[in-house]
């Protein structure tokens, strides 16, 4: 593999969705209260949750989603007794056979116990991966939604020409790579952002925006930090540089270490 010429390998989920968020487990839709089917009894255990605190929580929020709209309400055991007793359509995925929540929701599953079974050999959660080109050697990567359209983002620093973003499509797929340099300076005996090694992403600026801050490990005459704010719309705006104490920084994190409510950077 050549410096100028590489993959980047991304590997896909097929469920494309909640496997990436909060603590889910495979579950039956509409069942919510884990006894392995769909009938009348779901319905009314979701109607006492809802207006009489017992249980006090649900073990799976999502299987009591029965029209998995990311809200449990007294439209979820309507949506159950609707296909129950009037032959409405079916609930939504997974129905009557395990799976993982393919939407995207604030809901989870803690427990399962029906469900919590290995996939069969072979049929693992993994897809096939999708290649896609790289400008110089990618060294790392994160994912934050850049654009505002609730999908998730790509972001990957070449080790030889700074940082690219490609927006998701939110089915796991990634359109054109848009890159910036991370250079600020070419004067002879000085030059910044040259192989960056990490990247974190944040709100630097407190403006509701994420942005984006690398670390170069091979600039000169030290290693330095690049920011690169995000303007709300998948763009960034010019990089700002800061050196760093002596060569060869490989990793950034971003975090409020003196609880001040500002980010503050810490690189090694």
């Amino acid at each position: 593999m050549t410096r100028s010429s590489c993959l980047f390998l991304v590997v896909l989920l097929t469920t494309s969705g909640d496997a990436l968020w909060a603590g889910n487990l495979f579950f039956k839709r509409g069942d919510a209260n884990l006894d392995g089917k769909l009938d009348l009894s779901d319905a009314t255990y979701t109607l006492r949750f809802l207006f009489f605190g017992r249980p006090e929580s649900l073990d799976c929020q999502d299987a009591a989603d029965s029209n998995d709209d990311g809200a449990l309400d007294i439209s979820d055991p309507v949506r159950s007794l609707g296909f129950l007793f009037l032959g409405t359509v079916p609930l939504p995925p997974p129905f009557e056979e395990c799976a993982l929540d393919p939407s995207r929701d604030a809901l989870g599953c803690a427990a399962f116990p029906g469900c919590e079974q290995a996939p069969p050999a072979g049929e693992g959660i993994f897809g096939e991966p999708v290649n896609y080109a790289a400008h110089c050697l990618p060294t790392a990567a994160a994912l934050a939604d850049f654009n505002g359209d609730h999908a998730l983002d790509l972001v990957y620093t070449n080790w030889c020409s700074g940082v690219s973003i490609r927006p998701g499509a939110g089915d796991g797929t990634f359109g054109e790579a848009v890159n910036y340099s991370l250079a600020t300076s070419l004067e002879i005996g000085h030059r910044t952002g040259f192989r960056p090694e990490a990247v974190a992403i944040g709100d630097v600026n407190a403006d509701g925006v994420v942005d984006l801050a690398a670390v170069s490990s091979d600039s000169s005459p030290v290693s330095d930090l690049s920011i690169l704010l995000g303007a709300g719309d998948g763009s960034f705006g010019e990089v700002t540089s800061y050196p760093l104490n002596g060569r060869g920084a490989h990793s950034v994190a971003l975090g409020d270490l003196d609880q001040d409510g500002a980010l503050d950077v810490v690189s090694g």
